[in-house]
């Protein structure tokens, strides 16, 4: 899950749109194996429920896959998917909005599709952020399959 915040990765919106099934069957699979261990190991259950901080984790436990699955079901497999499918080499084009920085990418610019792709992020640099307009188009270069679009370069207009 973590080599998707590394990437420009746009998902498609379909993917999007019907990812809660996955998402909903993975966590209960889930939570069905860790109370199944629970259940089968005694000595197990016995440390869980010794303590209150134990017996948060009962119910904090699948909560807590519930909300990983987000990330990985939305964008990590999609990816994935994206790696192992046919891809073709596209150019497209996007309006773009500047946005605020974050840990991973200070001066980013927000790319609005309104077709198939959501929405998407292009990090750049701090001299080429600064001399953008604060809302514009870019035509970005990437390989697009069935699962979403991989961005390579980009260039303005």
């Amino acid at each position: 899950m973590f080599v998707i915040v590394l990437t420009d990765f746009i998902v498609i919106n379909s993917w999007l749109d019907n990812s809660n099934w996955a998402i909903v069957l993975l966590t209960v699979v889930y939570s069905a194996f860790y109370y199944l261990t629970i259940f089968v190991d005694k000595r197990y259950a016995q440390y869980v429920t010794k303590d209150l901080r134990g017996k948060m984790t009962l119910f904090g436990m699948p909560l807590l896959a519930f909300f990983l699955w987000f990330s990985f079901v939305d964008t990590a497999l999609p990816y994935t998917l994206h790696l192992a499918s046919e891809k073709q080499e596209t150019e497209l084009k996007f309006a773009y909005e500047k946005g605020s920085g974050s840990k991973h990418c200070r001066h980013s610019l927000l790319l609005k599709e309104s077709g198939t792709l959501s929405d998407g992020r292009l990090c750049l640099n701090q001299s080429e952020h600064k001399r953008l307009p604060n809302k514009g188009w870019v035509y970005v270069k990437g390989s697009e399959s069935g699962f979403g679009f991989d961005i390579e370069g980009y260039r303005f207009r």
